[in-house]
């Protein structure tokens, strides 16, 4: 199928965490003006996005605002495979792949446009993003590959689609501009600050 003709691949938007090291919820935590999950919505632009959480009312809110399709996912702080599995379940029988990338990570959302169009091109490939240090997302699943992807057994680390990723995954170049930065601490927050103050913020 090529994805090329047809709608762009919808985003799920992993909002799960538990945000433990940085001891409250990073999506909410306000940056630049805004909640954090809203800097990664905006950034994403105009897509089919489904907002993948666990039963938080303020990110569930946030997702709303933004037209996300929103999906309550049990154990989601558990790991990102637990949430990936609710997002693919969302979705219909119509989409070729779907896209994956963090709520709590705005800045990587800005290379969606270099992921999209490698999809495009490679629909039934991977295709994830080449940073140092490798912070692969978005990362472009297809649909072949969602079985794959499972939670688990509980006590055993989730490494999300780490696994999934290698040889024959489509990697893509992006600008240095666009690499992630992990809110882990509060000195984090003046770092990815000062990055979005240099964007457009977002107006909802």
């Amino acid at each position: 199928m090529n994805i090329a003709a047809q709608q762009p691949p919808p985003v799920i938007v992993l909002a799960g965490g538990a945000s433990r090291r940085f001891g409250r919820d990073k999506l909410t935590t306000v940056v630049a003006g805004r909640p954090l999950l809203e800097w990664t919505l905006h950034l994403l632009g105009a897509v089919e996005i489904v907002l993948v959480t666990r039963d938080s009312p303020d990110v569930i809110r946030i997702g709303h605002q933004w037209g996300a399709r929103v999906v309550v996912a049990a154990r989601a702080e558990l790991g990102m495979a637990h949430s990936i599995v609710a997002g693919f379940a969302a979705l219909t029988d119509g989409e070729a792949g779907a896209v994956i990338t963090l709520g709590d990570d705005p800045l990587a959302a800005r290379a969606l446009p270099e992921v999209m169009a490698a999809a495009a091109a490679t629909p039934t490939e991977l295709v994830a993003v080449r940073r140092s240090p490798p912070v692969p997302h978005p990362v472009y699943v297809p649909r072949s590959c969602w079985a794959l992807i499972a939670p688990p057994a509980d006590g055993v680390a989730d490494h999300g689609l780490r696994a999934l990723l290698g040889d024959t995954t489509t990697w893509v170049e992006t600008a240095q501009e666009s690499a992630p930065v992990d809110l882990d601490a509060d000195v984090d927050v003046a770092v990815i600050e000062a990055a979005l103050l240099r964007l457009a913020p977002p107006s909802r």
